[in-house]
């Protein structure tokens, strides 16, 4: 019995080496990659998962992960979720998230989280399909003045802005204003008229 022990301890300690091995090899890569336990709680993260957040290990290591983004454990096993993650800065990350299940003898149902940012492939395609869009209006319009209030529109709403105007220089050092696009309604909750 106390042999089985102290194999069961060495076991255990080799496991835990390997573990920290792994993980400066993972923090080296610059993947953002983090284990997550059966409840939520954040139990490790690479330090390229950090870095995609802007949080310290001790801001981001402990706490649950439904508190930086909307990824349903359940969801992810072994399967890829698109998803956002909320930095630390406010700013909000699109990232396809692959789950994997681990069930080892230190930590059951462990999920492994690796997140592949994508941000900026989801600006660009939003932004070519603005510029597609933008290119399919104009032909209908005589003038850019009177395509101007459609313009607006179709960008404020892939964009996802509040309000946008279209302004036109006139003579020396001048501009006019020929059309206003407003969000309907406005979610500019703080303001008042």
């Amino acid at each position: 019995e106390q042999l089985r022990q102290r194999l069961h301890l060495l076991q255990n300690t080799l496991q835990e080496g390997r573990n920290a091995e792994y993980e400066q090899v993972l923090d080296r890569t610059g993947i953002a990659i983090q284990r997550i336990g059966p409840d939520g709680t954040i139990l490790w993260a690479s330090q390229g998962q950090l870095d995609l957040t802007g949080y310290s290990r001790d801001e981001y290591f402990g706490r649950n992960i439904a508190d930086f983004n909307g990824v349903s454990l359940s969801d992810t096993p072994d399967r890829e979720q698109e998803a956002t993650v909320r930095c630390k800065n406010g700013a909000i990350r699109n990232v396809i998230v692959t789950g994997t299940n681990l069930m080892n003898g230190t930590e059951q149902g462990c999920d492994t989280l690796v997140m592949r940012d994508v941000t900026e492939q989801r600006r660009s395609e939003l932004r070519l399909a603005v510029q597609f869009g933008v290119s399919q209006l104009l032909p209908g319009y005589p003038t850019m003045a009177e395509a101007a209030p459609a313009v607006l529109k179709l960008i404020g709403e892939s964009l996802e802005f509040e309000c946008g105007a279209f302004w036109v220089p006139e003579g020396a050092g001048e501009l006019r204003c020929h059309a206003v696009w407003q969000r309907e309604p406005p979610r500019l909750a703080g303001f008042s008229h």
